[in-house]
């Protein structure tokens, strides 16, 4: 987790992020600058970008044009495991909700969504450690996680 945290705050345009980024995910996609997103075509592994001036702005109810893309969160899925020496708390995609909550400990907070559309009930777990927040979705129907979102808790540009 580690390997992506580390550039947390910084442009997307950040030479050594950008080095990264080709030396690990060579089939991502381009930046989508409406959805604010680079999806890694192989792996499936999303990285999730912020605007600059959202971060910078206080007004919350001016709109936003322009701004460059600041790297600020991210999602795991099954596919994109193996791209991390060990995922967050050591978790791993065949682990029970039980078993997330050993290594995890008992979550900030939670939350269950039914979503209309698919007919699942998701839980959401919500952990936080240093400045990270790790979202742990996990499929109650299928009993299975599904997905890990990792996103800088306060959402700051790390770099001048």
């Amino acid at each position: 987790m580690k390997e992506l945290t580390i550039y947390f705050g910084k442009y997307l345009a950040n030479a050594e992020f950008e080095k990264f980024r080709t030396e690990h995910f060579p089939n991502a996609t381009k930046y989508n600058s409406q959805l604010q997103f680079i999806r890694c075509k192989d792996s499936k592994l999303e990285l999730g970008f912020t605007n600059e001036r959202m971060i910078r702005e206080s007004d919350a109810e001016k709109l936003l044009r322009g701004g460059k893309p600041i790297f600020t969160n991210f999602f795991i899925y099954e596919t994109s495991e193996k791209l991390f020496d060990s995922l967050p708390f050591g978790v791993t995609f065949k682990d029970s909700l039980e078993e997330i909550e050993q290594k995890a400990g008992k979550p900030k907070d939670r939350k269950n969504i039914k979503n209309p559309f698919f007919g699942n009930v998701t839980s959401l777990h919500y952990h936080t450690t240093d400045n990270v927040k790790i979202i742990f979705t996990f499929d109650n129907i299928q009993s299975k996680l599904t997905q890990i979102g990792v996103e800088q808790l306060q959402k700051e540009i790390t770099e001048s």
